[in-house]
Order: C-alpha cells, then structure tokens, then sequence
C-alpha cells in the first residue's frame, strides 16, 4: 500500500468493491431466477391440478347429457354435448401445455385419446338412434296405418254384403292388429325382450287369424286388400326385428364404451390430480428450503461486501490521516525550529510513494538546505533571506496540508467527492473528524437496517404476544425509503398499548402487501397528495385495523373476488393475482381473524377524497 499513491489507492478499492458487487448482482439474479423458475413449476402444477377438475367436471355434464339423451332423443343434450366436449378438449389441451412431466403428459393424452373414443361412440349410438327413429316414422307407423285401413275395409266391406262371419273375424284382426302395435310401442319404450316376444306372439296370431279370414271371404277386392296387408304385416315384424338389433347395437356401445370410458376418463383424471398433488407436495417444501438457502446467502454475501467497504474506507482514512498528522507534526517541529523555539529539527519520516510523502522528500531537502545556510555564519543574509523564504515556503505548505484534510475525509461517503475536494485544496482537520463521525453514524444506521431487515426476514413463526403499535412501526421502517421515493404521506391514528396474541412478522407482511397495493394504485391514478390513513382501536375485545389511501378505490367488476388466488387489482404489467390473498390467508388462516375492504369516501383537510378501505379485524386474546 505504501508504494501506491492515493489516487490509485482510491481506484483500486472502489474498483474492489464494484466487482465485489457485480459478483453479488450476478448470484443474486441466479438465485432470483432459480426461485422463479421452481415458482412456475409449482404454479403450473397447481393450474394443471385446476385444470383437471374442470375437465372431470365438464365430464360430468357429458355423461349426464348422454344419459338424458338416452331417455329423450333430444337434440337439446347434442347440442350440450357439443358444448362440454369442446370444453373439455379445450381443458386437456391446455393441460399438456401446462403440466411439464411427460408421465403425466402421457396419461393427459390417455384422457385426450378416451374422450375422442368417447365423443365417436356417442355419434354411432346417435346413429343408430336416428336409425330406429326413422324406421317408427317412415316404416312401422306408415305400415301400422295401411294394414288398419285394409282391414277396416274388408271388415266394412263384409258387413255391408251381409257376410257377418267375415266382418267379425276381420274385426277381431283389427284388435290384434292393435295389441301388436300397443306392445310394438312399448317395446320401443322399454327395450325389454319381453315386450318385443309378445309383439311376435301378437302378430303370429294376427296372422291366423287373418288366414282363417282369407278362406272364409269370396270377394276379389276383400282378398287382394287381404294379401297387401300380409304383405305389409311381414314387413312390420321385419322392422321391428330392425329395430331389436338396433337397439342391441345401441345397448353394446352404452355397456361397453361410454359407461366404461366414461368412468375410464374420470378415474384418470382423479389419478392425475393426486399425482400433481404429491408432486406439488415435494417440490413445495423443497422449493421453501432453496429460497431460505438464497436468501440467508443473499444476506452474508451483502453483509461482507459491506464489511469489505467499511473496512476499506476505514483503512484508508487511517492511513491518510495518520500521514497527514506525522506530516503535520514534522511541519511544527520545522517552524518551532526556524523560530527558535526548539534547538534541533526532526525529519519528516514518511515512508511511502504517495502524495504525502512525496512532500515530505521535497520538505526534508528544503530543510537540509535551510539548515546548511544557518550554519554558514559568514552568509548570514543569505540564510536570513532564505529563512523567510522557507517560512513562507511552510505556511504555504500548511495551508496545503490544511486544506487537504476534507478532501481526504470525504473518502468515507464517496470516491466522486473526495476527488473533487482534493482538487479543490479545501480539507481542514476539523472536517476529517466530522466525516469519521458521519462514516461511524452511517454504519450504525446501516448495520441497523441490515438487523431490522434481518429480523423482519428471518423471524421465527413464533406465536407470542406483541404490541400493535410496535409493529406498525417496525412496518413504516421497512417501508420508509418506499415511501419517500412514491412521495407517499402516512397519516397515524393509533391507539396505545394495543397488545395482540399472534405471530408479528406475519402481520408485518399484511401492512406490507395492502400498502403495495395501495403504492401501486396511487401511483397509477394520483399525481400528488397522496395519502395513505393507518388507523387503530379496540372493541367488543378486538384490535381494529383500518387502512385506507385516495386512489379512487377498486374496480366494481372484481371487487367481490380480490381476495381470490390469480386476481389482481392491478394493471397487468404489475399483477397474477396473489398478494392480498396471502394476506387474506395470514388474517383469517394464521390469526383467526377477519379481513375485508370496502370502497369510502371521506374528507380530509376540507378536501373530498374517495379510495379503498381494509378493515382487519384480530382477537385480543
């Protein structure tokens, strides 16, 4: 050090501490973006563990659309269908985009390719129902209808020719015509073999009977209307046996793919959330131990990069000023020397390169020549005129050494300032003293904040009883730089000796999160007088928590979900949508207390304000 000068001394430990700070900048973002990205893994299990609900959900309504679609035939529950199937591919798609586990991506596409087997079955059922649909209409009720009319007419026919024997029995034929297509339609309610066995056993006797009637009539026209209604009899019985293995079909696809894809769908869906579920379980605590690991790391590496820079500062103001008092002291022993006042003379003894001790070198020669000339008797003008040049020589070398000392004392605050006082020549002793008097109250102050900050982010989750006003306090501390730089007023309204049971630092967090909600909305919407009220009481043996600010409150659309996760009362460049439901969840969760906000309006100082208000409301004991 001593062969440096002061200028490079400056150079060298300012240049110390700003590489010590770039490396310090250059972990902390590495440890900023490991703690994001294990948030974002986190977040997009949770969202993936959402999402899967809703597509369970959504495959809820489907299977109960296809049910109801079962009994009705409505083209209402396709149209639903439609409409929660697209949903539900919507959710699954979105699902692979979030979750990053290919185990899971791969069951999420199980579920993707189940619900197309599913959707695909339903159209074949929907097939096949529009199918036997169009049999009944076109088929069984227009036959049903023709066989009706030519029995009826050779029943009528009969009886008008007097051929009573005929006309009966074709009117018995008629009324097993009816029971056929009775027991015809219930069949198609019901889909029991029972029904469609007494349907055959209808039209068998139909048949008979309509043999007997065919032997006992004689006219042309009765028996060719006769034929065509045998004819159209077969093809009833054909179509109803259509329509049995239609339903069979219909049967096998309900039994075999959609009841058990269905379930299928559900059942992997449910594995999947309890697999993000036990996943998000593990990285949980993990991702909290890496994040106190960082930042107790953060901490240590900030609190030696100030060390170093006190210890530093320290350093060279030491030596400086050590210097500049032995140069001081030589200058004294020299003019006490010139003046008589002392019998003999100290060299200056500086043993270094740098500024000051190049004086001393050019002073300790002048000396040594001033010296030789008193000695010489016979030139003792010479030594007189030489003595006052040296007395003048000193003064000026005095008031250089004087004025040096406040800019070497500004070495403690800034590298810029104490340059800019040195070239100036305006240090004075009494500066150096105030300057290590500032340095020492600075980093009593500094070592302060490092301890409030430590303990705010490292206190313990101790419940224990504390004051209220403390707290708020210790808040407006950690918030005071905040606060200044937003030209943000607090105005207090506090209680005394308001004593609460709970955890401390928690609620610390709370009055910090409503306060950058509030910092935030004022900054958007007020351009000055910014306020922000703290106000405290107790009642019904409860502490009483009100905060409010006038940034002209919270939007009316999502005021009733701002304490939800993902909503934000900010601009989205600011928000997610989590800190005041953190808060929310430390009040009511942590501290068996109550939380809400409101929009007021009030006046303050004769002036109308309007803003959002929290009330937190906390039991005394």
């Amino acid at each position: 050090m001593k062969s440096f000068s002061i200028k490079t001394k400056l150079i060298l430990s300012f240049s110390s501490i700003s590489i010590l700070l770039i490396i310090y900048s250059l972990y902390s973002i590495n440890s900023f973006n490991k703690s994001s990205n294990h948030f974002s893994n986190y977040r997009n299990i949770a969202k993936g563990s959402i999402i899967l609900g809703r597509v369970q959900s959504n495959m809820l309504m489907i299977r109960l659309n296809v049910k109801d679609y079962i009994k009705t035939t409505s083209q209402k529950d396709i149209e639903e269908f439609n409409y929660y199937y697209t949903r539900t591919e919507k959710f699954i798609q979105e699902a692979k985009t979030v979750v990053k586990n290919e185990t899971i991506i791969e069951k999420i596409e199980d579920i993707d390719f189940e619900l197309n087997e599913y959707k695909i079955s339903f159209e074949k059922m929907v097939k096949l129902v529009n199918q036997r649909n169009d049999i009944v209409k076109n088929s069984l009720d227009v036959d049903g209808k023709r066989i009706e009319q030519l029995l009826t007419f050779v029943m009528n026919s009969a009886e008008a020719d007097g051929d009573v024997i005929a006309s009966l029995k074709t009117a018995k034929g008629i009324r097993t015509l009816l029971l056929s297509r009775l027991y015809t339609s219930k069949f198609l309610i019901t889909n029991l073999q029972e029904d469609l066995d007494r349907v055959e056993k209808e039209f068998v006797n139909l048949e008979k009977e309509l043999a007997e009637i065919k032997n006992s009539i004689q006219n042309q026209k009765r028996i060719k209307n006769l034929h065509e209604s045998i004819g159209l009899i077969n093809n009833y019985i054909a179509n109803v046996q259509q329509i049995r293995n239609i339903i069979l079909s219909r049967n096998r696809i309900i039994q075999t793919k959609l009841n058990v894809l269905g379930a299928d769908i559900s059942e992997d869906s449910e594995e999947i959330k309890l697999s993000l579920k036990e996943y998000q379980d593990r990285i949980g605590p993990r991702m909290e131990e890496n994040n106190k690991i960082h930042l107790n790391s953060t901490i240590i590496v900030s609190g030696m990069i100030i060390l170093f820079a006190i210890l530093i500062s320290f350093v060279i103001i030491r030596k400086t000023t050590q210097s500049l008092r032995e140069f001081e002291d030589g200058l004294l022993n020299i003019f006490n020397y010139l003046n008589k006042d002392v019998k003999e003379y100290k060299y200056i003894d500086i043993n270094s390169n740098d500024e000051i001790g190049e004086m001393s070198k050019i002073v300790n020669d002048n000396i040594e020549k001033t010296t030789q000339l008193l000695i010489n008797e016979e030139r003792n003008k010479k030594i007189i005129e030489d003595q006052s040049k040296m007395v003048a020589m000193g003064e000026m070398i005095g008031n250089i050494a004087h004025q040096w000392r406040q800019p070497l004392s500004v070495i403690s605050t800034c590298a810029t300032g104490m340059k800019i006082n040195k070239e100036l020549d305006t240090l004075s002793r009494e500066e150096i003293y105030s300057f290590c008097d500032a340095i020492n109250k600075n980093a009593q102050y500094l070592s302060k904040t490092i301890d409030d900050f430590k303990n705010y982010i490292k206190g313990d989750r101790i419940k224990r009883k504390f004051s209220l006003e403390e707290s708020i306090n210790n808040f407006l501390s950690l918030i005071d730089s905040t606060k200044k730089s937003n030209s943000i007023d607090i105005i207090l309204d506090l209680e005394k000796n308001i004593k609460i049971n709970g955890y401390e630092n928690e609620l610390i967090q709370c009055f910090i999160n409503i306060f950058n909600n509030s910092k935030d909305a004022l900054n958007e919407n007020v351009s000055e007088n910014r306020l922000i009220f703290i106000e405290t009481f107790t009642e019904s043996n409860q502490a009483i928590i009100k905060i409010k600010d006038n940034a002209h409150g919270i939007q009316e659309s999502i005021f009733s979900k701002i304490f939800e996760p993902y909503i934000s009362t900010k601009h989205k460049s600011l928000g997610t949508g989590l800190g005041l439901n953190m808060t929310y969840n430390l009040i009511v969760d942590g501290m068996k207390g109550t939380i809400k906000a409101s929009n007021v309006e009030y006046f303050y100082k004769d002036h109308h304000y309007s803003g959002a208000e929290f009330t937190i409301i906390l039991p005394l004991n």
